[in-house]
């Protein structure tokens, strides 16, 4: 029995290897050849292994796409919410800190070629879509956390406007400050504005605002 239970965690291990390699590759064909060039042979080619040995995690394109995603917005969610965050007890410095890595982030050449082309897959099909929404559910959270730290007074529904506002007005600064962007030598300016325009909207009370 313990040879068998060893046997099952050498597999599992192998198994686990496979797909964190073949993710990779499928994230490199993304980022280099674009969407369009996104195909189970070319991800096959990439990782080094026949399509059939693809197929037998990830039969096909759609769930190599969402094992895709899934691997993306848990990456980086734990790089935005990583220790560094938790080791800063005042909200407000905790929205700086992830406003500043967020736009810091934008600046990497893997993060300026590898979303814009999520972006791409999720215009050209409805199930990339829907798997670009839930990846980005994944990192609302973190936003929302800290937005409800700041005012606890702001409803449910606010918090999750905010976090969905204040995320789409970051991956907005792509364009402009992503890896070899014009705008690149203004990140940190940028941040400062962001934290400033965002504090406000947080603080706002939602009384006043319905009322103006």
């Amino acid at each position: 029995m313990a040879n068998m239970s060893s046997a099952r965690t050498a597999a599992s291990s192998k198994g686990k290897q496979r797909t964190g390699a073949i993710l990779k590759a499928a994230e490199r064909v993304l980022v280099r050849h674009g969407y369009h060039n996104f195909t189970m042979r070319a991800v096959a080619a990439a990782a080094q292994v026949s399509v059939g040995n693809l197929q037998y995690y990830y039969p096909t394109k759609n769930s190599l796409t969402k094992a895709l995603l899934e691997h993306v917005a848990l990456d980086y969610t734990r790089r935005l919410d990583g220790p560094r965050l938790h080791a800063t007890p005042e909200p407000s410095e905790q929205l700086r800190l992830f406003l500043s890595d967020m736009l810091g982030d934008l600046n990497r050449e893997r993060t300026t070629r590898l979303f814009p082309e999520i972006w791409a897959l999720a215009n050209h099909s409805r199930f990339a879509a829907k798997l670009t929404e839930e990846m980005y559910e994944v990192i609302r959270p973190v936003l929302a956390r800290i937005i409800h730290a700041i005012n606890p007074r702001l409803s449910a529904e606010r918090v999750r406007l905010l976090s969905q506002f204040i995320v789409a007005s970051l991956e907005g600064h792509t364009i402009f400050i992503g890896h070899g962007k014009p705008w690149i030598g203004e990140t940190r300016t940028f941040a400062q504005m962001a934290y400033s325009a965002f504090m406000r909207l947080i603080c706002e009370d939602e009384a006043d605002r319905s009322g103006s």
